[in-house]
């Protein structure tokens, strides 16, 4: 049976209140600064401009209005008008949106509703986008009834699709892998030096009372 020694006690516990405090102290800090003064510059690097997939079309953007003219437009950008469904359908995770075109065809599509204008109620204008196809994967987790093609979608997010949120964003930053292995080195410096304390201290305490 392993005996451990009294000192190693107080000084695991010791060792890993300060260096948790310490790094939530520091992650805590970091945070902030991230998401005041570097998402802030991230999302402004990430801004569309007219014509780009997700922003408002340009007047050299063409108007597409059925499923025959998405498919036509092949990798074309366009836009489109139609009724946004608030109801989501989620796919991997991400919602998709059923959109009724003028023309009573219903279509997926991934947008931002922030990105799309109020024409004529309940139409609206969509941004510009494109006809994408969607994988076997995807395919068997549609589950709207009402589309008339269910194997594509209208791509209207584009690379904002992928924009990470202020946490993700945090947790993609070096430093925080940093924060992580220095709690663990910190942890382990601080238990060595105050085993070596403690032992001291617990050989002095045991020669004063030998001396008794």
């Amino acid at each position: 049976m392993i005996k451990v020694p009294k000192y190693a006690i107080p000084a695991i516990f010791i060792a890993v209140v300060v260096s948790v405090g310490l790094m939530l102290l520091s992650t805590t800090l970091y945070r902030q600064y991230t998401n005041r003064v570097t998402y802030p510059a991230y999302m402004e690097s990430l801004q569309l401009e007219p014509g780009d997939i997700g922003a408002e079309p340009t007047a050299d953007t063409p108007l597409a209005t059925s499923i025959a003219e998405f498919e036509a437009m092949d990798t074309t950008l366009f836009y489109t008008i139609g009724r946004l469904r608030d109801t989501p359908y989620v796919i991997d995770g991400k919602n998709y949106y059923e959109l009724e075109l003028e023309n009573e065809e219903s279509v997926l599509v991934r947008v931002d509703w922030d990105s799309t204008e109020l024409l004529e109620s309940p139409m609206r204008r969509m941004p510009v986008g494109r006809w994408v196809p969607l994988t076997e994967e995807q395919i068997a987790q549609v589950d709207c009834p009402y589309l008339d093609v269910e194997d594509h979608y209208l791509d209207m997010k584009g690379d904002f699709d992928k924009v990470m949120t202020e946490g993700e964003y945090f947790v993609s930053r070096p430093l925080y892998g940093y924060f992580e292995k220095g709690t663990v080195i910190l942890m382990l410096v601080l238990y060595i030096v105050l085993c070596i304390v403690f032992r001291k201290r617990s050989i002095e305490k045991q020669r004063r009372n030998a001396q008794r």
